[in-house]
């Protein structure tokens, strides 16, 4: 829903921050005030397990620019994300992590860029040195890759979580009503006029990413299957291909039968055979069982998140 008054909604999703959070919504504050428009602070608590929701309810009580909202359990940080971009009031969304990785400082950069491009829909913050572990860089590195390879993304384009976009742009990534979104996709679904600004990328003041490897690959999993049918094209083809080669192999050998020129069984190229097409067939099933696994999560109704506290409502003044 959004309101004429304010201008700017920043939505962070919140995941075992309490400890930076106060830090992080003063220098917002700090930022728009300087910048003298209307904003809201819109906190997403992923059902952290420490003080998080705590901290952000005390944060709510103490600044009115801060939209509190608990979620009932973890959805990770694309799904809570989705849910601030869904209250969020502004003319403009932003989002950026909770860890201050991305400066608050530099959100002047985005907004100018957005002022100096008035046919864009969302301007990205890109970073020139990002301070990042050696196996994340390797991450996002790859993640850029599968979003070029399979969802269109310019080469030169950089996507990452610090974002800046007009809110009929958020309302369409919102409406995709799939179960396990994808941002990133999502959004270069919606628009391509999408442009990149440098900025600082800091490194976290305390403990460690809540990407862990595991998480990492799930997450590439849902970059490559959450909208592309890629790797069943891709399998299908394999099986096209390796069926003509096997028709080719057959009638080799049955030349070569016929001309007695095999004298011993081809047990090296049994062996050879069976285990291609044996991992071949079982890659291919697990593809196919990952999208038997969407297709069962979408159609069950299941819900993207559940709020069970929120510290505002719409009648409440922005700041």
């Amino acid at each position: 829903m959004t309101s004429p008054s304010i201008t700017y909604s920043v939505v962070i999703p919140c995941y075992r921050s309490h400890a930076w959070l106060g830090q992080l919504v003063e220098r917002l504050e700090q930022v728009f005030h300087k910048i003298g428009e209307s904003f809201e602070i819109i906190l997403v608590n992923d059902a952290s397990p420490d003080q998080t929701w705590t901290t952000i309810a005390h944060l709510a009580t103490e600044h009115n620019s801060v939209h509190g909202i608990d979620l009932l359990f973890n959805v990770g940080q694309f799904r809570a994300t989705l849910c601030g971009m869904e209250q969020a009031r502004g003319r403009y969304v932003l989002t950026m992590d909770d860890d201050l990785q991305h400066p608050p400082e530099e959100i002047p950069l985005l907004i100018n860029k957005m002022q100096q491009s008035p046919d864009c829909d969302c301007v990205i913050g890109a970073f020139p040195t990002p301070q990042q572990s050696a196996w994340r860089r390797w991450g996002s590195r790859f993640s850029q890759k599968l979003n070029a390879w399979f969802y269109g993304k310019p080469p030169e384009l950089k996507l990452s979580a610090f974002r800046l976009m007009t809110r009929i742009t958020a309302a369409a990534i919102c409406a995709h009503g799939t179960i396990r979104p994808v941002i990133g996709p999502l959004l270069l679904k919606c628009t391509k006029r999408i442009v990149n600004v440098d900025v600082r990328h800091d490194p976290r003041p305390s403990g460690q990413s809540g990407y862990s490897l595991s998480k990492l690959v799930r997450a590439v999993i849902d970059y490559i299957v959450a909208g592309t049918t890629v790797p069943l094209k891709f399998f299908s083809a394999l099986g096209l291909f390796v069926s003509s080669i096997s028709c080719l192999l057959i009638c080799y050998y049955l030349v070569m039968y016929l001309a007695n020129e095999i004298r011993e069984p081809g047990f090296t190229t049994l062996v050879l055979l069976v285990t291609f097409f044996g991992g071949t067939i079982l890659l291919a099933v697990g593809t196919l069982g990952e999208y038997v696994i969407r297709v069962v999560q979408e159609t069950s109704k299941s819900p993207r998140y559940i709020i069970r506290i929120d510290t505002k409502s719409d009648s409440d003044n922005p700041s």
